[in-house]
């Protein structure tokens, strides 16, 4: 349903954006950065995975190899080499995203939940943020969780559709159904492609995706 991207602790739209930066790159790296703009993933991965070995230390290349990883659909490896990035520089809270994006892929909802919560409290004001720990909540099966996250979402952003309306489901699941219903009209209200449509909780989709900072 929802599809974003993380930038240093602010939402936008789900894309890879190459960084502006002063550091000159090695020309393997802008081998690797015109290879997984181009969506050539394996070629990317050839240029990152010999410039990595040649400078073991570089947290920005091994969250990229993570990256063509998770976009070739290798999530394990994806998962290891966002790891290293962090070990490298865990004050980065781009990682700690790209993390919780392959996390999500994963099915382990549990360590995306602890990594976005890391990320809100950082940035508590986000409503991004809330709304997608919520719909993690969700699928990890902790609706009461997902209701307070969900209200705080709104709370800060009271023009997100998604978050009415799954909210809405929720409370009518916990016996709520005066409170549930107006909050699905207001919904509804913001989006009009949600009237008629009766989903599941199980069929929301995360599809969140890694940034290069």
């Amino acid at each position: 349903m929802r599809s974003c991207c993380f930038f240093i602790l602010i939402s936008t739209v789900a894309c890879v954006k190459l960084p502006k930066e002063e550091k000159v790159k090695d020309k393997l790296e802008l081998e690797g950065d015109k290879y997984l703009q181009q969506s050539d993933y394996r070629n990317a991965l050839t240029s990152y995975l010999k410039l990595i070995k040649k400078d073991e230390e570089n947290p920005a290349v091994l969250n990229k190899i993570s990256i063509s990883y998770f976009y070739a659909g290798v999530y394990e490896k994806a998962l290891y080499y966002i790891y290293e990035a962090i070990r490298m520089d865990e004050s980065n809270a781009v990682y700690y995203y790209n993390k919780a994006c392959v996390h999500n892929k994963l099915g382990q909802y549990n360590y995306a939940i602890i990594d976005i919560s890391y990320l809100i409290m950082q940035a508590h004001n986000d409503p991004f943020l809330y709304s997608l720990r919520a719909e993690l909540q969700v699928k990890n099966g902790n609706e009461k969780e997902a209701i307070q996250d969900f209200e705080k979402a709104i709370a800060l952003n009271t023009n997100d559709a998604v978050s009415w309306f799954y909210y809405g489901i929720l409370l009518q699941n916990q016996n709520l159904a005066k409170q549930g219903r107006e909050a699905l009209e207001i919904a509804y209200e913001l989006d009009p492609s949600f009237k008629g449509s009766s989903p599941e909780l199980g069929d929301i989709e995360i599809n969140i995706e890694p940034s290069v900072e």
